[in-house]
């Protein structure tokens, strides 16, 4: 797991620069002792939570959101997340993300590219599934979390868990594998799953130019 930690707020003065600081408001680091330093993220799905945040606009924090996935050339993200007035917190926002393809990043390089520029927040808190734990399962909790209130905040898309498409999964990589020619195996990924099929042309233009 790896684990929580606090990034630190970010001003609207930040704007020009994509990489910001992991201080506080007071200064003091928030990486705390508890955390390996040199923990690095493996997890494809994390679930973020900004704490105490300025932006009260659901609209504006989800732009300032997109924009930050943009920044950082995270083009096959997806998220679902939603606002939370507390009433002695003030408003927090949380968000399940997906980054697409499996990252392998430093603690303090997540801390840098996560912040929402324009939205100064006491925190920001990390969380990614717990060892074994079912990825079915760590999505549905999130999405439950974030829906629990009926008619709640919400923005974003709403990942799909249920056995009915996971079967509808199973189904299209079964029409995959049935075809007779890695091109028309291809053409079908293309057609089935054009995430995974831009994710293997990435990785294989990345190993032609090691080569």
């Amino acid at each position: 797991m790896f684990g929580r930690f606090r990034a630190g707020s970010v001003s609207k003065q930040s704007k020009t620069s994509s990489k910001v600081s992991a201080s506080s408001r007071t200064g003091r680091s928030t990486l705390g002792s508890s955390v390996d330093t040199e923990a690095r993220l493996h997890r494809r799905w994390v679930f973020l939570t900004y704490s105490q945040c300025s932006l009260e606009s659901k609209i504006e924090f989800e732009e300032g959101f997109s924009d930050m996935l943009q920044r950082n050339e995270l083009t096959m993200a997806t998220y679902y997340g939603c606002r939370e007035n507390h009433e002695t917190e003030g408003i927090h926002y949380h968000v399940l993300l997906n980054f697409g393809e499996q990252p392998n990043w430093s603690s303090k390089y997540t801390r840098s590219i996560l912040p929402v520029e324009g939205n100064e927040c006491d925190s920001l808190h990390i969380s990614t599934p717990r060892p074994k734990q079912r990825i079915s399962q760590y999505i549905e909790t999130r999405v439950n979390y974030c829906e629990k209130e009926k008619g709640g905040d919400c923005f974003g898309q709403r990942p799909e868990f249920s056995l009915k498409k996971k079967l509808e999964r199973k189904r299209k990589w079964e029409e995959i594998g049935s075809k007779p020619t890695a091109p028309a195996k291809l053409a079908k990924l293309k057609e089935q799953f054009p995430d995974v099929f831009l994710q293997i042309v990435s990785i294989t233009r990345k190993m032609d130019d090691v080569e």
